[in-house]
């Protein structure tokens, strides 16, 4: 019996017509995997992977158009620029953003890229809270990862439960834990916790869901 091809759907979000030509010419000769490209009907393209230019949020600040899609849709939201990544990629992955791509990239690293990046996101961990936008919290210099590992401690879980949530080792945790105090002039469990709090990142822990992928299937 013939398996039924798959294909990945793409959403083009950038102002630049040249742009999104280039990408869908790129995209749609890929023969591994199968991509297809579809109407960027913002905010919630019927998308797989969305690219979203960040280029005209240079200086960092707050791209609330971006901040939307991100808490309104299921797609995986990749950032796009060209030249050397600024303020306005950080802001993006502070704000949600699953992952950020060079358009300076050779069209096969460009596509290997995307598909790592859409592959080894978390679907069961939403983006992080609105306050997370914050600039003062943007300027810590905190990654995704560690605003991630402070969340979950706001939320009072320990170590090893963070370990486990996230699936990495319990020495990588210690590591963003000591990063993170770092960037946030802490030193104390205690002072970390309050810390999240002040800056409104506490957050229910989401309950553990499968993969879309295997949702579907079911």
């Amino acid at each position: 019996m013939a398996v039924a091809e798959t294909h990945v759907r793409v959403a083009i979000l950038d102002p630049h017509e040249l742009t999104v030509a280039g990408l869908t010419q790129v995209l749609t000769q890929c023969r591994s995997p199968h991509f297809r490209v579809v109407p960027a009907e913002h905010p919630n393209p019927p998308a797989d992977i969305v690219l979203y230019n960040v280029e005209q949020h240079s200086d960092g600040s707050h791209d609330p158009a971006l901040h939307a899609l991100l808490r309104q849709t299921r797609s995986t939201i990749i950032a796009t620029f060209r030249d050397e990544p600024r303020m306005n990629v950080a802001s993006a992955l502070v704000c949600g953003a699953h992952g950020a791509v060079s358009m300076t990239l050779p069209a096969d690293d460009l596509v290997k890229r995307l598909t790592e990046t859409h592959h080894a996101r978390r679907r069961d961990v939403g983006p992080p809270p609105a306050s997370s936008c914050q600039s003062e919290v943007l300027r810590t210099g905190l990654t995704p990862r560690e605003l991630e590992v402070l969340s979950l401690i706001g939320a009072g879980l320990t170590n090893q439960e963070i370990a486990d949530r996230l699936y990495i080792s319990l020495n990588t945790v210690k590591t963003y834990i000591r990063w993170a105090y770092q960037r946030i002039g802490t030193t104390r469990r205690s002072q970390a916790v309050i810390w999240v709090a002040r800056h409104g990142l506490s957050r229910p822990v989401p309950a553990q869901a499968p993969d879309y992928d295997e949702a579907a299937a079911g």
